[in-house]
Formats: C-alpha cells, sequence, structure tokens
C-alpha cells in the first residue's frame, strides 16, 4: 500500500500526531521534557496521572490520551491548565491546541462548548488563516443545510486552492458524504479553471476515499 494511500485511510490519527506541536521547537527541546512526554502518550494506562502535577508538554500528551479514549472532560481539563499558563511551552502551538479542542468538543456533540472554543480562538489568534473553513466545518457539523450556505460564504471570498481541498477533506472526515459529493464537483471545477494539476490529484484521492467509505 502506498504512503499517499495509508495518510488517506490514516488522516484522523495524522491530525492526532500532528496537532498542537511547534516542530521548529521541538527539537531544540530538552531529551528529559521529551521523554516525560512520551511516558505519559506511551503508558499503559492512565490511570494516577494528575495532569496538575504534570508539565504543560506532559498535559498535552494526558490531554490526546483523553481525547483518544472518549474522555471529553479529562481532554477540556488539561487542555484548560496548558492554556492558563502564562509562559507557554515553545515546543506547543497554542493555536492548534485551541483547533484541536473545537474538534474534541464537537465529536462529543457538545456544539454550544465548540462554538465557545471557535471564539476564544478568534480572540486569541484572530489573524488564524484557517479560522473561516474551521466555522463553515462547524455549522456542516450540525446541519447539511446550513453547512452548504456556510460553504458558500467561505468560497465567495475567493479562497486559495488548498483550502478549497481542505474543505472537501474536512467533509470527509466528519461524515458529511452528500456535502462531500457537492463539494468534489465545485473543488474540480475550480482547480481546472486554476489549472492546478497537483491539488486534481489530491481532489482525485479524495473522490477514492469518498467511493470508499
Amino acid at each position: 500500500m502506498s504512503t499517499i494511500q495509508d495518510l488517506e485511510d490514516n488522516y484522523p490519527e495524522y491530525l492526532d500526531d500532528a496537532l498542537g506541536y511547534a516542530y521548529s521547537a521541538w527539537d531544540a527541546t530538552p531529551e528529559a521534557e521529551v521523554l516525560a512526554h512520551d511516558r505519559v502518550l506511551f503508558a499503559d494506562s492512565m490511570d494516577g496521572l494528575d495532569p496538575a502535577g504534570l508539565s504543560d508538554l506532559e498535559r498535552w500528551a494526558y490531554a490526546r490520551r483523553a481525547a483518544k479514549s472518549g474522555d471529553t472532560e479529562a481532554f477540556v481539563s488539561a487542555t484548560e491548565m496548558i492554556l492558563a499558563s502564562k509562559e507557554p511551552h515553545p515546543a506547543l502551538a497554542i493555536e492548534e491546541i485551541y483547533v484541536r479542542a473545537i474538534d474534541v468538543v464537537a465529536d462529543a456533540q457538545r456544539f454550544d462548548e465548540a462554538d465557545e472554543w471557535v471564539a476564544r480562538l478568534k480572540k486569541a489568534f484572530p489573524e488564524y488563516e484557517d479560522l473561516p473553513l474551521i466555522e463553515a466545518i462547524l455549522v456542516a457539523r450540525q446541519d447539511a443545510g446550513r453547512g452548504h450556505v456556510a460553504l458558500e460564504k467561505l468560497v465567495a471570498s475567493d479562497i486559495d486552492d488548498e483550502t478549497w481541498i481542505d474543505l472537501v477533506s474536512e467533509l470527509l472526515r466528519i461524515g458529511r458524504r452528500e456535502l462531500a459529493l457537492t463539494w468534489i464537483s465545485l473543488a474540480k471545477r475550480r482547480l481546472t479553471e486554476t489549472k492546478n494539476r497537483t491539488g486534481l490529484v489530491d481532489i482525485r484521492l479524495l473522490e477514492n476515499q469518498l467511493k470508499r467509505a
């Protein structure tokens, strides 16, 4: 199986592995801190782990474990501790931690909380480039019809080709198959107009993923 195929099939796991880390600073993180982070992330059990007694880097490992096990409360608790820190750990990408929080609470159908997390992200990082897409996808999670309208407003703002691809990818990730069918066709038209051959390959891969769903 190809590397591209692996990424297609394991995209949620890829997001979990990647979001929240400032990789430019990761290589400079002391080995002891990395090992402490990994001990939490790969521990046999979360029993006995108290995020209050952990470093922020360890807390993010704890939060990731909590999200994967479906413990939304534990995830939110650990995340709030990280965000309350006066000096965020340099190896953490705080804006992405907000993004992951939106996703985790939305997965739990706690949409009012997800809206609050969006507002907090917007206040903390008003220039975060993916904010409009995040907001539109959150609407689509809740209602396909309103989601379609939100996406129409998004693309009317003349988004770039990469955002078109991300839009389709996100619709697939959240299980909005019918919306994805519509927006794959629209994305193909856009990428054909811009003669973006690489982008069209990405869309075809997403189309194949949709057919297998």
